[in-house]
């Protein structure tokens, strides 16, 4: 997996991804892209088994749900946030930047809108399947860690096509975040 994550982006990358996005982004966001941007897409995701996004094709997941803003039926869909008031409970906001996904429109990403209770750059999931959002950690860098420490622990599974987290045993992580973060 190691083998798989493309060399870092330069700063003139990450600020013409600032200019595309229209925002600020969070220094560790940069920091982490600056070393590695995204994967080459030859092994399984590192997010356990969810591919990380390069600027390339965060941009392209992030243009999607751009194009879908605009349509009415997003304004109807509401969900819940956990914690309560860390996360706007909307369908889309353009200020979540997604750095994984599932390939079927789900995504791991930045928050740079969190609603009263949360923080600007706190990691969420978000996605066509994920109405109800959940707070990961208050930051990539703390998200990283977070995972690095369920590696270190030997808390995955893995093969040559998958990785994914043993506890609490889930075929897709995001499946497993309600427990993993929030409510059981």
């Amino acid at each position: 997996m190691l083998a798989d994550l493309n060399p870092g982006c330069s700063h003139q990358e990450i600020n013409e991804l600032e200019d595309s996005l229209n925002c600020q982004l969070p220094e560790d966001f940069k920091t982490f892209y600056q070393r590695h941007n995204g994967q080459k897409g030859n092994s399984t995701g590192l997010f356990f088994g969810l591919p990380f996004l390069s600027i390339v094709n965060l941009f392209e997941e992030w243009s999607a749900w751009r194009e879908l803003a605009d349509d009415d039926f997003a304004m109807d869909i509401t969900g819940e946030s956990y914690p309560n008031g860390a996360i706007k409970t909307i369908y889309i906001n353009l200020k979540w930047i997604p750095i994984a996904n599932d390939g079927s429109g789900n995504h791991i990403g930045i928050d740079l809108d969190p609603d009263d209770a949360g923080l600007v750059g706190q990691v969420i999931n978000f996605g066509r399947d994920e109405n109800n959002k959940f707070v990961l950690a208050p930051s990539l860098a703390d998200f990283i860690a977070w995972m690095l420490a369920q590696y270190q622990a030997g808390n995955y599974q893995s093969n040559k096509r998958s990785l994914n987290i043993k506890q609490p045993a889930f075929d897709h992580f995001l499946d497993a975040v309600p427990l993993l973060f929030g409510r059981s």
